[in-house]
């Protein structure tokens, strides 16, 4: 069972293979050349396989697998996409059961996951990883940290989801509470990035 160290306990290796693979990962997103996030998914796979003795690097690298994988997704059709969608999930799923209730990364691992099930929704339209990506979008609301950069953020996903589910199935309530949620959101963003 992976256990959560200290920080001088932590092998330098896993948390620069972490950092690498998001580093490709945003390198793709600002170049779209998806040879680099094959390269990131090759990478935070390996640094996950080998983190499995520290949960706090296995909870980052599974986290940022996840991510690359959904990005992959994106890009793909078909099969690969829905392998890729599958993965994201499971990486995801892995690094939210490992993250304690208590960790301040408990909300960001909550979010990824409503995100990729969210994703997995909109490509399969499994009304289930709708309404779960809802419940756990909440989670991230609700378990964000106070005065966090990215409460505004937490708050437009759960608008945007309330809004697919309202475009799915039409609940009145769906609607009014995407809309609480998105002036929640505006009220959370900072004066100066309005």
């Amino acid at each position: 069972m992976a256990r959560w160290r200290r920080q001088g306990d932590r092998p330098a290796d896993l948390w620069s293979g972490i950092r690498q693979g998001a580093a490709l990962r945003d390198e793709y997103e600002a170049t779209g050349n998806a040879t680099l996030l094959d390269r990131s998914v090759e990478i935070l796979h390996a640094t996950a396989m080998a983190a499995r003795s520290d949960a706090e690097a296995l909870v980052a690298a599974l986290g940022g697998l996840g991510l690359s994988l959904r990005a992959r997704a994106r890009i793909n059709s078909g099969a690969a996409s829905g392998q890729d969608l599958a993965a994201a999930v499971a990486a995801h799923e892995e690094a939210y059961r490992l993250v304690p209730r208590d960790s301040q990364h408990r909300a960001g691992n909550a979010g990824n996951l409503a995100g990729t099930l969210r994703q997995r929704w909109s490509t399969a339209g499994n009304i289930a990883d709708l309404d779960r990506s809802l419940e756990l979008y909440r989670e991230a609301v609700a378990t964000m940290r106070p005065g966090s950069a990215y409460v505004a953020d937490a708050y437009t996903n759960l608008a945007n989801g309330l809004s697919d589910r309202f475009d799915a199935r039409g609940g009145r309530r769906d609607l009014d509470n995407a809309v609480a949620a998105a002036l929640a959101g505006v009220q959370a963003t900072p004066a100066d990035s309005r």
